[in-house]
């Protein structure tokens, strides 16, 4: 019996010494998908349930959260517009990767890589911010306790609080190491292997256009579109951060506009491999960066949170927690040493 050639479904052969690996594919897009399902959860709970439910809260004029309504709402639809951009990366290249398409693969790399690289931002940035958090969480659990009826004026710190702590940092860092480092690393080394990409091409023999473009490149091209796409939620809040000061209002949003559409020229040109778009990347990303270093030491952030309607007793906090997170030499430093093989790159 002849064995049935697979030219009949493929202009070629599959290449010997390679293997199919369409485990690897499907379970890649099975857990894409489903990272792109919980996104897609997150962004539903905070575009529409979240201010239902605070609608109702405000209705019936509780005081507690009266004055919180509109700051609340306005945060959740920025983060809930975010969040369903990224819901909507997943869930495509999850499904690509499931039916087996040529261009899931660079969609995967750039989702994985990115979410890698944040990840371990994140872990290096909470520990060495693990004494600063420790104490802002001591002071606010002290002043929970001195507003709380019969709480004194000078509480003592809460019993077991060093042992609370201890358990919330191991719980955070596991976590962080479980979901931003451990899942996005195997996501990457499931479309890593070269037979995967030779299986895709073996599956869908058209060509598409990110074959158009080399992988390293076609990630800045990802990078820039989903930047744009990210400023765009942006323009609701309309707070721009500009060179150690908020741009606020109608300007702001023309700011924001102008970005996004800078990006994209820089998105196509790359893609076409220009001189040009990664000269200007490579400029828009300097200056943003000096110009977020800038406005973190410098801005006046009482200004913004009464601007975003932020509740007067919550704004003393939040100042509290920039100034711990922000505006120290240590925050300069990550994000420096973060932010140097961007420009490598």
């Amino acid at each position: 019996m002849n064995e049935p050639s697979s030219t009949s479904a493929s202009p070629f052969d599959f290449p010997e010494g390679h293997e199919p690996r369409r485990g690897r594919l499907l379970t890649s897009g099975i857990v894409l998908g489903l990272i792109g399902c919980l996104l897609g959860f997150l962004s539903a709970l905070y575009l529409f349930i979240m201010p239902t439910i605070l609608g109702g809260t405000s209705a019936m004029a509780v005081p507690e959260t009266e004055g919180m309504g509109d700051y609340l709402k306005s945060s959740m639809l920025l983060a809930g517009l975010f969040i369903g951009i990224a819901a909507a990366a997943f869930l495509i290249t999850g499904a690509g990767g499931i039916f087996l398409k040529r261009w899931s693969r660079p969609f995967a790399f750039f989702l994985s890589g990115t979410w890698l690289y944040l990840g371990l931002f994140y872990l290096v940035y909470m520990l060495a911010f693990a004494g600063q958090i420790k104490v802002e969480m001591q002071n606010q659990m002290n002043e929970a306790v001195a507003a709380a009826p019969g709480g004194a004026a000078a509480a003592p710190p809460a019993v077991g609080a060093d042992s609370f702590f201890g358990i919330f940092i191991v719980f955070t860092v596991t976590l962080i190491f479980i979901f931003g480092l451990a899942l996005p690393a195997f996501i990457l080394w499931l479309n890593w292997h070269r037979d995967v990409r030779v299986t895709l091409e073996f599956c869908d023999t058209k060509e598409r256009w990110t074959d158009r473009c080399p992988i390293p490149v076609l990630n800045l091209v990802l990078g820039a579109i989903f930047c744009a796409l990210s400023l765009l939620p942006a323009i609701v809040q309309a707070i721009f951060p500009f060179f150690g000061q908020f741009v606020l209002g109608p300007p702001a949003q023309i700011a924001y506009l102008a970005v996004a559409v800078v990006l994209c020229a820089i998105a196509f040109g790359l893609y076409h491999r220009k001189f040009w778009a990664w000269l200007a990347l490579v400029l828009l990303f300097a200056v943003g960066a000096v110009s977020g270093i800038m406005t973190s030491f410098q801005a006046d952030y009482r200004q913004i949170y009464e601007n975003m309607g932020m509740p007067e007793e919550m704004i003393d906090q939040s100042i509290r927690s920039v100034e711990i997170m922000w505006k120290t030499p240590q925050a300069i430093v990550i994000s420096a040493l973060f932010a140097l093989p961007v420009i490598g790159y």
